[in-house]
């Protein structure tokens, strides 16, 4: 009984003093992309990681916080996810964060298929405001794929 007790404060002091969670590995995974895609990427055809970490953000209780957490912190590309997650889930939070986007000069770099390119972040972001990403996202999201 007492190593059960031992074990049990042991584990909830870790998580105390700060040892990652798996939520804040994830947020801090998407964080960190260093691409932007959807969809199968490289010479398999593979989802890539963060698309993966995208989709359980989105399927997430505090996806939008989450989102705007990923857009203040993140790399350009993480900007990209963040800014696609908003989009899905609510138009209007999208359209006041755009406003207060100025980093447009920045390159995203972009996976397509076995292709690695650079593009404006302008372009990617007028992509997702014309709904470029939305229909594939649903089609995930309403076949229960969480990837």
């Amino acid at each position: 009984m007492k190593k059960a007790s031992l074990v049990l404060i042991l584990v909830f002091s870790m998580k105390s003093i700060g040892f990652p969670t798996e939520k804040t590995q994830l947020m801090t995974r998407l964080s960190r992309a260093t691409s932007f895609s959807f969809g199968g990427t490289g010479f398999a055809g593979e989802i890539t990681q963060n698309e993966k970490d995208f989709f359980i953000v989105l399927n997430g209780d505090s996806a939008i916080i989450d989102f705007e957490e990923v857009f203040r912190i993140g790399t350009p590309e993480a900007k990209c996810y963040a800014l696609a997650g908003i989009h899905f889930l609510n138009r209007a939070k999208f359209e006041e964060m755009i406003r207060l986007f100025h980093d447009s000069k920045k390159q995203v770099q972009m996976m397509a298929g076995c292709k690695l390119f650079h593009q404006p972040i302008d372009e990617i972001i007028e992509t997702i405001k014309k709904g470029g990403y939305t229909q594939y996202i649903d089609c995930i999201c309403s076949r229960g794929e969480m990837i």
